[in-house]
């Protein structure tokens, strides 16, 4: 990664990006998990030990709503009901 720059961002640099994208999805305790793991891939047995820290937003860390893929239409108005007398 570089900065607008054009220079190479530092270790540093690039977590605390992370941090910033990844914590509102993940939240802090797994950013930090998945930030340690990542910078020590080479100490990774298999990469699916990140797994359980990136499906943390599935277990209730708040996402952005997202917008529905087709919109609703409206349903029909009803006609009201004449009464006969």
């Amino acid at each position: 990664m570089t900065t607008p720059a054009g220079n190479p961002m530092t270790t540093e640099q690039v977590n605390a990006k992370a941090r910033l994208l990844m914590a509102p999805v993940l939240g802090a305790k797994n950013t930090e998990a998945v930030i340690q793991r990542v910078n020590a891939l080479e100490a990774l047995q298999d990469v699916r030990e990140l797994r359980p820290f990136l499906a943390g937003a599935k277990r209730g860390a708040k996402s952005p709503k997202r917008k529905p893929a087709v919109k609703k239409t409206a349903k029909p108005a009803r006609k009201k009901a004449v009464k006969k007398k």
